[in-house]
């Protein structure tokens, strides 16, 4: 078993857990009551499930049945409408308007017609202004307009055939109604018959229908939703039905009929069907209330309730006094189990006790990481004394900083801030034990520390190497006196011997692994040496080949090739000095023109600011101040002992942030001879004028002038790169 496992098995200190009650009669019948129980209400709760479905099936095809009986009876009402407007726009015909408002003869004609139709109020007929010509409510017609109704607009762009209205009430009746309507005239629009239908006729018929409980019928438009007839018939103050989106993405679905469950209308959440009526855009809605729904499903359901109830309280009844049988049982052999338990707690200890032993052996035996040996150490030890908490104490303090998540165990969380206060209040005071095993029962002058930490008793036990070095102190601590006897003692110093065993071959292997981190660093930066010490050769090398060049083409003979040649060497050398004595990276300006100019101290004039270059522009501008000084030494102000020498430089910085800013330079000589023009180009005259304009992207300028030559130079300054390989800093002023 792993040590992480039997870390949180019940230490030996703790009291054998109570035995669990064995099977009974008296329990199987307990069982078998609540079992009982739970089948009565499965089969309560199957029932009704059932009656809700089969209550919820009859109320769909009973309002779906009723929502086709009046869908199809309103088809054919509006059919005998449309027929009688029909025959109403026969009758008008031709006339003109003013022969049908005063035909006495029309009138009777129409309201005879009115009269074969018990659900038809009224009769219509209005002129193509809108304005009330004739109508079967009143001879001669009142004024009226109907310019403004939908029924009139409907058919004025073209024939809209049999169009119904919104609900409205009347302007000349006075009453609450819906119009249908007919378009008079051809190709040209002369006006409309429309017919304003009784509401009463509906709430009549539909109150004779045999629908379901508490129903509601409503007759509305497809457009809008707008309520034409509704039974049982709304109060006088309420107002319009609200558009339903959920009733329109149905009748989208199902055009020609559907039904609902949840539906929310008017306040209410219902439950119903609908159906079209012919190819109108109309539709019949019969619907319930879902809670009438429910009530009625709660009358059906009641007995099932009653049964269910008085079954599970005679169930209740059996399973208790099963219970109280099942206790006296328990009872009466609780003192053998017990005792049972007693002893098997006293063998489970051994057998921790030898599992983790076992354990931390093999764990120490292989483990070469110093963190994961001491913690394995720390958690065997735990186990096998049943402390409550452990924890490694190095005598090494940087060590302890290093390995605290590795060196603490605690079982129990809330024994953990205690126990970390003691061990950091008195740390230096345990290890000073030294070789000494310290366990502490009831000691006089721990007793304080013990009550403000909860730590009752605890074991220190030395871990020593072999070479008699104490790696630390193995602490064990427990809540509760007299913890810790003689076996715990002889367990943890065993396992304190295997310990040292365990923490000198980490230590040992960890030495080994940073002996060959060493070989291998050391053989890095040998190969790195050796990589920069060639490219370091081949670029000098590549400079000397290029001055050896320019030189010879220059030169009138050997000897002043021999001369020039050494003179650039020389120069060459020097800044390969300075460079090495700023690791390859920059060189001071000033110490670059001094280093050039050092035979002759007292008449050179030196003046500018401190300015470090950057590699790649030094050895450049290093031979450029060479040529300089052989040129003043041999022909110009340094030729004689009355001449002088002034270089000037200055920085003036990059506004836009570029560069590092621009270096002027001035070398002017004075006192000696005037300076000359020379016939021909030397290698001086091409490095100055050339070699600098295209390597450094410098400005030159040369003036031979009787006080003696002057040189400017005006150079972007290049920024310092530090590179790994410091040579490379110089390799583009190599090539060049």
């Amino acid at each position: 078993m792993p040590l992480s496992r039997l870390l949180y098995e019940s230490p030996a200190s703790q009291e054998p857990p109570p035995s669990p009650p064995s099977p009974s009669l008296a329990r199987s019948a307990a069982l078998v009551g609540v079992l009982g129980a739970f089948i009565v209400l499965a089969a309560v709760a199957s029932i009704s499930y059932l009656q809700w479905r089969d209550l919820t099936e009859n109320m769909r095809s009973a309002t779906a049945s009723s929502a086709f009986f009046l869908a199809d009876h309103g088809a054919r009402l509006f059919e005998v409408s449309d027929l009688a407007l029909r025959k109403a726009a026969d009758a008008i015909g031709e006339r003109d308007w003013d022969e049908i408002q005063t035909s006495r003869s029309l009138f009777d004609e129409l309201t005879e017609l009115r009269a074969d139709l018990p659900y038809v109020d009224e009769l219509w007929v209005n002129d193509s202004t809108g304005d009330l010509r004739l109508t079967t409510f009143n001879f001669p017609a009142p004024q009226a307009n109907l310019s403004d109704r939908d029924v009139f607009q409907a058919h004025q762009a073209h024939d809209a055939g049999l169009f119904i209205g919104q609900p409205i009430i009347g302007r000349v009746t006075d009453r609450p109604t819906f119009l249908v309507s007919r378009r008079l005239g051809g190709d040209e629009f002369k006006g409309i018959v429309s017919a304003s239908l009784a509401l009463d006729y509906f709430n009549t018929f539909w109150k004779r229908i045999p629908l379901p409980p508490d129903a509601r019928v409503a007759l509305f438009r497809k457009s809008d939703q707008a309520v034409l007839a509704r039974f049982p018939q709304a109060p006088a103050d309420a107002g319009p039905v609200p558009f339903n989106a959920a009733l329109e993405e149905m009748i989208a679905q199902n055009p020609e009929e559907g039904s609902y469950t949840n539906l929310a209308q008017e306040k209410d959440v219902r439950f119903g069907s609908y159906h079209q009526v012919g190819n109108l855009p109309l539709y019949v809605r019969v619907s319930v209330p879902r809670q009438a729904l429910f009530s009625l499903w709660l009358e059906q359901a009641q007995p099932n309730g009653f049964f269910a109830l008085a079954a599970i309280l005679s169930l209740i009844a059996l399973t208790a006094f099963a219970r109280h049988q099942a206790r006296r049982e328990d009872e009466s052999r609780a003192f053998l189990k017990d005792e049972v338990a007693r002893q098997t707690v006293a063998l489970r200890e051994e057998t921790q006790a030898l599992e983790a032993l076992n354990g931390a052996s093999r764990i120490l035996s292989a483990e070469l990481d110093p963190g994961r040996a001491i913690r394995t150490i720390v958690q065997a030890s735990v186990v096998m004394s049943g402390a409550r908490a452990g924890a490694f104490l190095p005598a090494d303090q940087k060590r302890a900083e290093r390995t605290e998540s590795d060196r603490i165990v605690v079982r129990n969380e809330d024994f953990r801030p205690g126990f970390l206060r003691f061990v950091s209040e008195h740390r230096g005071k345990l290890l000073r034990s030294g070789h000494n095993i310290l366990r502490v029962d009831e000691i006089g002058e721990w007793t304080q520390e013990r009550e403000a930490s909860g730590v009752g008793s605890f074991l220190a036990v030395p871990i020593i190497s072999r070479s008699g070095e104490v790696h630390g102190e193995l602490f064990l601590a427990h809540s509760n006196p007299h913890a810790f006897g003689t076996r715990a003692e002889r367990l943890s110093v065993g396992l304190a011997a295997q310990a040292a065993i365990g923490i000198d071959n980490a230590n040992l292997f960890e030495a080994a692994q940073k002996e060959i981190a060493a070989r291998k660093e050391t053989q890095v930066k040998q190969e790195l040496l050796i990589r920069e010490l060639h490219h370091r050769v081949k670029n000098t090398l590549a400079v000397v080949q290029a001055i050896a060049g320019m030189t010879a083409r220059s030169a009138e003979d050997m000897s002043a090739f021999n001369d020039a040649f050494a003179g650039r060497l020389s120069s060459l050398a020097s800044t390969h000095t300075l460079l090495t004595e700023w690791a390859w990276q920059k060189v001071p300006l000033g110490d670059l023109i001094r280093g050039q100019l050092e035979p002759y101290p007292e008449r050179v004039h030196l003046e500018g600011p401190n300015l470090e270059l950057a590699a790649a522009q030094a050895v450049p501008i290093g031979m450029a101040i060479h040529e300089l000084a052989t040129n003043a030494i041999k022909y110009g102000g340094l030729s004689t002992d009355e001449g002088h020498l002034s270089v000037v430089w200055r920085v003036e910085e990059d506004a836009s942030g570029e560069t590092r800013g621009t270096l002027f330079l001035e070398w002017r000589e004075s006192g000696g001879p005037p300076a000359v023009s020379p016939t021909r180009r030397g290698f001086g005259s091409r490095l100055l004028s050339d070699v600098l304009r295209v390597q450094l992207r410098a400005r030159t300028d040369i003036r031979f002038e009787p006080e003696g030559l002057v040189f400017e130079l005006a150079v972007p300054i290049a920024p310092i790169v530090v590179s790994d390989y410091p040579g490379s800093a110089v390799e583009e002023s190599a090539q060049s």
